[in-house]
């Protein structure tokens, strides 16, 4: 998949610098990936919590917080976040090994005395998407571990808490969101996102 996409992405092709950019681009256009989002901003996180709910709400909506230092700290003992390109490194070459070279297996097999990762990783990732740089949009990386985040650490505090939204709030907090100008034009700054903007303002759902 990431093969076929890379080929593909034509208008990337001017724009990215390196796999890992393509792969930022798979996870905000829909594709599969190893990657979930993640946000440093409240609004962006409740925009998406809520989104899909309409008037009669069948689930309790929910925002997850993460803190990613203490995640790394608990996966490869260290607490710092990481840029991607470091993951996979052989020193003696002064080389990076790329995402593609990952999926291939023609990385070594250690870098830095660390083998390859299992539980998931928070990464720093380069913002040159529109869609990552509004959302001010972050990611973790699953290793060979692809549980969910709260089967992995569900039970380690300080890492990863769940916190309900009641249903009874959902309109205020829409409201809020209203008010705070955070809509789907300014989280997709993009044609598909002015759609949608223009089919929510005026009540139509497709």
């Amino acid at each position: 998949m990431f093969f076929e996409f890379r080929t593909r992405a034509r208008e990337l092709y001017d724009v990215y610098s390196n796999d890992w950019d393509v792969l930022f681009h798979m996870q905000h256009h829909g594709v599969p990936t190893r990657l979930l989002d993640w946000t440093s901003v409240f609004g962006v996180a409740l925009y998406f919590a809520l989104r899909g709910s309409g008037g009669e709400v069948d689930r309790t909506p929910c925002i997850w917080l993460l803190n990613p230092y203490a995640l790394n700290k608990a996966t490869w003992g260290l607490y710092r976040l990481f840029n991607p390109k470091y993951l996979a490194r052989d020193e003696a070459l002064n080389r990076s090994y790329d995402f593609s070279e990952l999926l291939l297996g023609t990385h070594p097999q250690h870098w830095g005395e660390r083998p390859l990762w299992d539980t998931p990783l928070a990464i720093y990732a380069n913002q040159r998407s529109e869609r990552m740089f509004a959302q001010s949009g972050w990611f973790t990386i699953h290793g060979t571990n692809i549980a969910p985040l709260e089967d992995i650490f569900g039970n380690r505090p300080g890492i990863l808490r769940r916190v309900d939204i009641p249903i009874a709030a959902v309109p205020a907090a829409k409201e809020f969101l209203v008010l705070g100008g955070i809509g789907h034009r300014q989280l997709f700054p993009d044609l598909d996102g002015l759609a949608q903007s223009i089919n929510e303002r005026f009540g139509i759902h497709r």
